[in-house]
């Protein structure tokens, strides 16, 4: 395989690859600086983007910061008067042998009196029941005998 170039005068070899590396070289430059002038406006675009880009995620953080702060406040002061509810509502149990309010023996409490109250209401209903039946006899006895006495007199 023949890898001689074509047909050239030997002695215009130097002159003409000379020549054609000084063309190739400025197509190269022109082409390599359109390249980067073409890269070097897609970069500060893309610089310009990326910083929008950025300067909103910045906002946006800032954003959820403050709402994020202020959720934390509100949570703060619902957890504080939470805590001051629940301490003015432990006030009003009594408190255990390990000084906690006893919760179990305030509603333990509230049955014995809610069975003390059943108790005593059916004790009243007794006392009623038997005021009234004894107040009826008492009627009766007293209608009874003034029957009796008239009918000892005889007819008038």
């Amino acid at each position: 395989m023949n890898t001689e170039p074509p047909v050239l005068d030997r002695r215009m070899e130097p002159q003409i690859s000379i020549a054609v590396l000084e063309h190739m070289e400025a197509r190269l430059t022109a082409h390599h600086t359109t390249i980067l002038k073409t890269l070097d406006v897609h970069t500060e675009e893309e610089m310009e983007r990326y910083n929008q880009i950025l300067s909103l995620i910045a906002q946006s953080n800032t954003d959820h910061n403050e709402r994020y702060k202020s959720l934390l406040i509100s949570v703060d002061n619902h957890m504080a008067k939470t805590s001051q509810i629940y301490s003015s509502l432990c006030e009003a149990f009594p408190i255990d042998k390990k000084g906690n309010p006893d919760f179990r023996g305030h509603a333990m409490a509230h049955e014995a009196w809610i069975e003390s109250a059943a108790a005593t209401k059916e004790l009243m209903e007794y006392i009623k029941k038997a005021i009234i039946v004894s107040m009826l006899l008492a009627f009766g006895s007293w209608m009874g005998l003034l029957v009796w006495q008239g009918f000892l007199h005889g007819p008038r």
